[in-house]
C-alpha cells in the first residue's frame, strides 16, 4: 500500500531583480478552497448588511412585479383595513380607496405618510421603484 502524498504547498517565485517573492503558485485544490472562502465571505458581508432590511414574501414580490398597486400590496401584507390604514397615516379612507385603485395619484405628503404608516420606503410605494 502506498500513502498518497500530500498536496504540496504555495511555491514562491522571487523576483529576479530584488529576490523578494513575487508569485505564489498553488496547488489547484488550494486556489478553489481560496475562492470558495472569498465568496462566502463576500456572501456573508451582505447578509450582514440587508439585516436591518425586512425580507419580503414571494406572494408579495410577485404581486410587486405583477403591476398590483403597491399601496394595497403592503397593506395587505401587513393585514390592515383601509379605515386602519387611513388611521395610521392620518388620511381618509376614500383617499387610500382612490389612491389603491388607481382614480387618484398620491402627493408626495400622502405618500410619505403611507409609507411610515407601512413601515416601507417612500419608493416602494411608486410603481416601477420598488422591491
Amino acid at each position: 500500500m502506498t500513502a498518497t502524498p500530500k498536496p504540496a504547498g504555495p511555491t514562491f517565485v522571487a523576483d529576479p531583480k530584488t529576490g523578494e517573492p513575487a508569485f505564489a503558485v498553488l496547488p489547484v485544490a488550494e486556489y478553489q478552497a481560496l475562492v470558495e472562502a472569498a465568496e462566502l465571505a463576500e456572501d456573508i458581508a451582505l447578509i450582514e448588511a440587508a439585516a436591518g432590511d425586512e425580507l419580503w414574501p414571494a406572494k408579495v414580490v410577485d404581486r410587486l412585479l405583477d403591476g398590483d398597486n403597491p399601496v394595497r400590496v403592503y397593506r395587505e401584507h401587513r393585514k390592515m383595513t383601509q379605515a386602519a390604514l387611513a388611521e395610521a397615516a392620518g388620511l381618509h379612507q376614500t383617499a387610500i380607496s382612490q389612491i389603491e385603485n388607481g382614480a387618484r395619484v398620491g402627493t408626495v405628503d400622502a405618500l410619505s405618510r403611507l409609507a411610515k404608516a407601512l413601515s416601507v420606503d417612500l419608493e416602494d410605494l411608486v410603481p416601477g421603484t420598488g422591491v
